[in-house]
């Protein structure tokens, strides 16, 4: 009895199946797990690669015309850059083996790069200038540096072209030769006969693809002018003392134009005024172009078109022709694409009916 009485006592003094778990818990060593490493945080990051990013993009994006503050365009602009922030972390880790001044250079360098990239990008996120636009400042720029390469002892021709007063310009039949089509040309009349109701010319002026004037003339009339129309020909009695004769100007407009596209803003009436003819083909009118015409597939007035479609303001006041040529210029490079196209369908759309006649007509 005392036997069992013992065993008893030793099986209650922790014998019990679950004594035993809880002591081979107590004895089991247990295995740290690492700590988690904390995720890079998407912000800007705190090294000192990346407060130098942060410091020049605060500096440069100040500069520029941002809608946001500088701090938080920068902040929004890194962000968006996955490259950065691991680029960063290699950065510091570099930095605190080999130190020295050489990593600190080759860090200042990598920052400002990094800055100027994302710079870059952020301009091209603001948006794009419109075509026209950039089309016209194009023109007005070229036009800007060759005057300065003219007075600065650049060649004859581009001086002349560009830095002339109006309506004196004439050039020479090898000139008008190799000029670059498509031409663009617009003319300014006077009156003449009782009442000046009857135009006949008194200005030409004709620009290149590039919109550089290759030619701008005053004209001395056959007649006697009793209308200048100065308020809106800008034309004036001393413009036409000793001007060129009309054959002269009327031969060189025609080796000018010859097998070349012509643009104009009703044309007709400026081939009329110069007393010359064009190939139908290679006639570009802005007035006759459905998409520029009105509902009621009218011209509209070419200030108009300029206004609305190239941001362009002409004709406030006395017109000039060499702005109303380069104008036409203008729209017709906007629409050549479609203008272009639509006419070669309608060539071969009419090529195609001269053939259905062809073969319906019987052999001899």
């Amino acid at each position: 009895g005392t036997g069992q009485a013992g065993s008893k006592r030793k099986f209650g003094e922790g014998s019990t199946p679950f004594d035993r778990a809880d002591k081979h818990k107590q004895h089991k060593p247990e295995v740290k797990s690492a700590p988690a490493q904390p995720r890079p945080a998407p912000t800007v990051p705190k090294s000192e690669k990346g407060q130098k990013i942060q410091e020049l993009l605060r500096q440069k994006m100040a500069k520029s015309k941002v809608l946001k503050g500088p701090a938080e365009a920068a902040a929004e602009i890194v962000a968006a850059q996955p490259a950065p922030a691991s680029s960063a972390n290699s950065c510091v880790k570099l930095a605190s083996s080999e130190g020295g001044a050489g990593t600190a250079r080759s860090a200042d360098e990598d920052a400002r790069r990094d800055a100027d990239v994302t710079v870059v990008l952020g301009k091209v996120a603001t948006g794009k200038v419109s075509s026209n636009w950039q089309a016209l400042k194009k023109d007005l720029k070229k036009e800007k540096r060759l005057e300065k390469k003219g007075k600065k002892g650049g060649s004859a021709d581009a001086a002349a072209s560009t830095s002339h007063t109006p309506g004196s310009y004439l050039p020479s039949q090898l000139e008008l030769i190799n000029s670059v089509g498509p031409l663009a040309v617009d003319c300014e009349m006077v009156g003449v006969g009782d009442g000046g109701h009857r135009s006949v010319l008194a200005r030409v002026s004709i620009v290149d693809a590039h919109g550089d004037t290759i030619m701008d003339t005053f004209v001395a009339p056959q007649e006697k002018v009793t209308d200048y129309r100065t308020r809106v020909s800008g034309v004036r009695p001393q413009d036409l003392k000793g001007a060129a004769g009309f054959e002269e100007v009327q031969n060189l407009v025609s080796i000018a134009t010859k097998n070349k596209v012509l643009i104009g803003h009703s044309l007709q009436h400026d081939l009329k005024a110069l007393m010359l003819t064009h190939e139908k083909k290679l006639v570009r009118d802005t007035a006759k172009y459905r998409p520029y015409q009105n509902a009621a597939k009218k011209p509209r007035k070419l200030r108009d078109l300029a206004a609305e479609l190239l941001g362009m303001q002409i004709q406030s006041g006395e017109h000039s022709s060499v702005e109303d040529a380069r104008a036409t210029l203008l729209l017709y490079k906007l629409a050549s694409t479609a203008w272009e196209k639509e006419l070669s369908a309608k060539a071969a759309k009419l090529e195609g009916r001269r053939d259905k006649r062809a073969k319906k007509q019987p052999r001899d």
